[in-house]
C-alpha cells in the first residue's frame, strides 16, 4: 500500500492533466498545420493558374482555336471530299471489271462447252398462232399459243403437198 497510493496520487494529479494538455496541445497544432497547408496549397494553385494555366487557356483560345479550324475548313475537309470521291470511282471501276470479268467468263464457258446462240434481238421470223376452226380460213393471233410442228395423231396433222 506504500508504493500504490504515491503511484496513483502521481498518475491523477501530474500525468493525467500533463497528457490531457499535451493531447489538446496536439490537436491545436493539428488543426494550425491544416490551415496552414490549406493557405499554402491554395497560394500554390493561384499561382500556377496565373503563370501556367491562364497563358495556356489564352494561347489555345487565340492561336490553337483559329489555326485548328482553318486546317478543318481548308485542307481536311476538301481531303475528305476527295477521298469519298475516290472511293467512288474505285467501287464504280470494280464494279464495271467485275461485270467485265462474269461476261468473260460466260462467254469462255459457252465457247467450250456450247450453250444457246446468243440472238441479236429482232422482229419474231416463226410462225404466228392460229386459231380453232378450219385450216383453210386460219387467222393468227398474237396472244394464242403457237401451233405444235410435230403433231402426235397422224390424221389430225397438216398434209404436205
Amino acid at each position: 500500500m506504500l508504493l500504490v497510493t504515491p503511484v496513483v496520487w502521481l498518475y491523477r494529479r501530474v500525468l493525467t492533466p500533463v497528457g490531457r494538455e499535451i493531447a489538446a496541445a496536439f490537436v491545436v497544432g493539428w488543426r494550425v498545420a491544416g490551415f496552414v497547408s490549406r493557405a499554402v496549397g491554395r497560394a500554390l494553385a493561384w499561382l500556377a493558374w496565373h503563370l501556367i494555366g491562364a497563358p495556356v487557356a489564352w494561347a489555345y483560345r487565340a492561336v490553337c482555336t483559329p489555326v485548328g479550324h482553318f486546317v478543318r475548313d481548308a485542307v481536311l475537309a476538301p481531303a475528305g471530299r476527295a477521298a469519298v470521291a475516290a472511293g467512288r470511282a474505285a467501287r464504280e471501276a470494280m464494279r464495271t471489271a467485275r461485270e467485265t470479268v462474269r461476261q468473260a467468263r460466260r462467254d469462255a464457258w459457252r465457247a467450250l462447252v456450247g450453250g444457246p446462240p446468243v440472238n441479236e434481238p429482232r422482229e419474231p421470223a416463226g410462225p404466228l398462232a392460229r386459231t380453232l376452226g378450219d385450216t383453210q380460213q386460219a387467222t393468227t393471233v398474237p396472244s394464242a399459243a403457237p401451233a405444235p410442228e410435230i403433231s402426235l395423231h397422224g390424221e389430225n396433222s397438216v398434209q404436205q403437198g
